[in-house]
């Protein structure tokens, strides 16, 4: 049907089909659900874009009018959204963007940073505005949370007072066990992550892929616990300029970033 339509000159057509899975469930996966496809020849990208930002947009009103929708949908490179949410389909209903920091690990004497940066590893993370009160036994509950989502560890700066950040001392300054760095240190931190006094600052160091995923799981984990994402808002994103493949260190191989559909041989 689709060959005859073509080269009968109907340039688009769509069709709605009902599909039925022959395989193992799974907690995000539907054993039957209705799939829309479009056809469309003598288009751009930017025409794909647009009208499904329409479809989503002009279903969603109808089905959940109460509920608000981001628009105009925001556009990520992989890349990008990778770098600042450590994730290719981050929540964008709340913040807490991630910051590289591996620059600065040469300046600190914590054998941990050192070596992985030494090792082609990275050090990053992000703040958590207002949070830097936290008490040690709630860093601590956090640090287990990180370990669950697999991380070796959760380094931590909490910034104490409410004054000009080249004003704080010493004694405004709380880290983590181990991370035994000048208040200096910690200042040029704060500055590059754009923390301010009464912040909490949150890292993790180990290869780039790892530590994107265990910081992704634990921006996500902050957001919910402080609820910072709004339950009634609606964050949809294009995240454009996939990489085919992705290397995987753990089982020595290359593993299809988006689809299996280009699986190499």
């Amino acid at each position: 049907l689709k060959q005859l339509l073509m080269v009968s000159g109907v340039e688009k057509y769509f069709q709605i089909a009902r599909c039925f899975r022959d395989e193992d469930l799974r907690a995000d996966r539907q054993p039957e659900f209705t799939q829309l496809d479009l056809e469309m020849s003598f288009v751009e990208e930017e025409d794909i874009l647009q009208l499904t930002e329409e479809l989503y947009t002009g279903m969603l009103e109808s089905v959940v009018p109460d509920r608000t929708i981001i628009k105009p949908f925001p556009r990520l490179e992989y890349a990008d959204a990778m770098n600042r949410y450590g994730s290719d389909k981050p929540d964008l209903r709340f913040g807490l963007e991630m910051t590289d920091v591996t620059v600065l690990a040469n300046e600190t004497e914590f054998r941990v940073f050192l070596s992985v940066a030494q090792n082609g590893g990275i050090i990053k993370g992000f703040v958590v505005p207002g949070q830097g009160e936290y008490t040690g036994t709630m860093m601590r509950n956090l640090e287990q949370t990180a370990q669950g989502f697999g991380a070796g560890g959760l380094s931590h700066v909490r910034l104490h007072g409410d004054g000009a950040l080249d004003a704080i001392a010493e004694e405004d300054v709380q880290l983590s066990p181990g991370l035994r760095m000048p208040v200096e240190w910690s200042r040029r931190l704060a500055q590059r992550m754009g923390a301010v006094p009464g912040d909490l600052v949150l890292l993790m160091a180990g290869p780039p892929r790892q530590v994107n995923t265990w910081l992704s799981a634990m921006r996500d984990h902050m957001g919910a616990t402080l609820g910072l994402a709004d339950p009634q808002t609606l964050a949809f994103a294009f995240v454009t300029r996939f990489p085919l493949f992705d290397w995987n260190a753990d089982r020595n191989r290359w593993d299809s970033t988006h689809h299996p559909f280009t699986q190499p041989a």
